[in-house]
């Protein structure tokens, strides 16, 4: 996808009923196929932004965890790809930003947090690790 592209969808995804018609459109789910597939921070951005909107997170999450989309483990990969993009700190700051901003109350914190989200935290958090963006989203 071009740069372009995502830096306006990026832009759009700013504002809550923009990113309420990119839940609804139905290809919210091949942006987050895709994020997790090549790791784009940009595109990640995207789906930072939508999800930031209390208004549209929760449908946002349903929709992602529904029998139709089928992506029950998208946050689980999330874990994992922060995991594995420590030295990314651009990607690494959109993953947590995300996972921030879910707070929908079945959100599966307990096996996220067995999937290394607490030593991850803990590893970030030393001091002088981590850039001052990674460290505020922890």
């Amino acid at each position: 996808v071009g740069k372009d592209l995502v830096g306006l969808l990026v832009n759009l995804a700013t504002h809550p009923r923009t990113a309420g018609v990119i839940v609804e459109s139905g290809l919210f789910p091949q942006v987050m196929t895709r994020v997790l597939k090549t790791r784009d921070p940009l595109l990640c951005k995207v789906v930072r932004h939508v999800s930031s909107h209390k208004e549209v997170v929760d449908p946002m999450y349903e929709l992602l965890m529904s029998e139709g989309v089928r992506m029950f483990k998208w946050m689980n990969e999330f874990v994992r790809m922060a995991l594995c993009c420590v030295d990314n700190p651009d990607l690494l700051v959109e993953v947590l930003g995300t996972l921030v901003n879910i707070t929908h109350e079945d959100a599966p914190w307990g096996e996220l947090c067995e999937a290394g989200l607490v030593d991850l935290m803990t590893r970030l958090l030393v001091p002088s690790f981590s850039e001052d963006d990674i460290v505020l989203e922890c």
